[in-house]
C-alpha cells in the first residue's frame, strides 16, 4: 500500500503543506497551499491514510506543539512525523484524531524514551531517517538499529533513505527483521508491502552536488 507523505508547517496560524527542498540538515517548503485544500486529501467515502511531516521540527530537531495541535486531516487517519526528546512529548502528542505518532529515532533522550512510548502507546512508529548509508543519531548502522528496535518490542519501523544511499542488499536485511516501510524520496523503492510515497516534489539538494 502506497501511504501519501505530506511535510507541512504552521503558517499564521493554519497548517499549509507543499514542495520540500532537503539541504542535509534543513527542511524547506520551496511554495505553499492550506492543508486543506489539497484534493487527494479531502473526505470520501472511505477514510484514507496520510503521513504528515513536521518540517520545522524535522529541521530543529525539536517538538513543535503548535505544529501538532493543528495536524488534523478530515476523513483521514493522520501518522504524525514528531521530533521527540522526552516521555512529556509523546503524551503530548496523542491528541484525539492522531492514529499513529512516527517518532525519528534520533531526536529521543535516550532508548529509554522509545521503550516508554511502547509502555505508552501501541501506536508509536519508530522512524529511522539515513543519510550517505548511515542512520542520524549514535547508532549508524541502520541494519542493528532496526535489530534493536525489533527486540524493544517494535512491530514496524519507518525508514527513509533520503539521498538513494541505502542498497538492496540492506533493505532486505531490515526486512527481515519486522514490517518495514520505506520512505526514498530520490531512489529506487525496494520491494515491500507497504511505502510511505511523496505527495508533492521532494528535492535533495545534497544528492544533486
Amino acid at each position: 500500500m502506497d501511504i501519501p507523505i505530506i511535510y507541512g508547517m504552521v503558517n499564521n496560524g493554519t497548517v499549509c503543506a507543499g514542495p520540500v527542498s532537503y539541504d542535509g540538515r534543513n527542511f524547506s517548503l520551496t511554495e505553499t497551499v492550506p492543508l486543506s485544500s489539497i484534493d487527494s486529501l479531502k473526505p470520501r467515502k472511505s477514510r484514507g491514510t496520510v503521513v504528515l511531516a513536521d518540517a520545522g521540527s524535522l529541521s530543529s530537531g525539536r517538538f513543535v506543539p503548535q505544529f501538532v495541535e493543528r495536524c488534523k486531516v478530515p476523513g483521514n487517519d493522520v501518522w504524525l512525523i514528531e521530533s521527540v526528546y522526552d516521555e512529556s512529548d509523546i503524551l503530548d502528542a496523542f491528541l484525539p484524531g492522531l492514529e499513529k505518532l512516527v517518532i525519528p529515532i534520533h531526536t529521543v533522550m535516550d532508548d529509554s524514551v522509545l521503550e516508554t512510548a511502547i509502555d505508552i502507546s501501541g501506536d508509536c512508529i519508530p522512524f529511522i531517517v539515513c543519510r550517505e548509508g548511515k542512520a542520524l543519531g549514535r547508532y549508524r548502522d541502520p541494519t542493528e538499529r532496526i535489530g534493536k528496535l525489533c527486540a524493544m518490542g517494535f512491530g514496524t519501523v519507518m525508514v527513509a533513505d533520503l539521498d538513494g544511499s541505502i542498497g538492496e542488499d540492506v533493505w532486505h536485511i531490515m526486512s527481515d527483521h519486522c514490517r518495514t516501510i520505506p520512505y526514498c524520496p530520490c531512489s529506487r523503492y525496494p520491494d515491500t508491502e507497504d511505502r510511505a510515497v511523496d505527495v508533492f516534489p521532494f528535492v535533495s539538494r545534497r544528492s544533486l552536488r
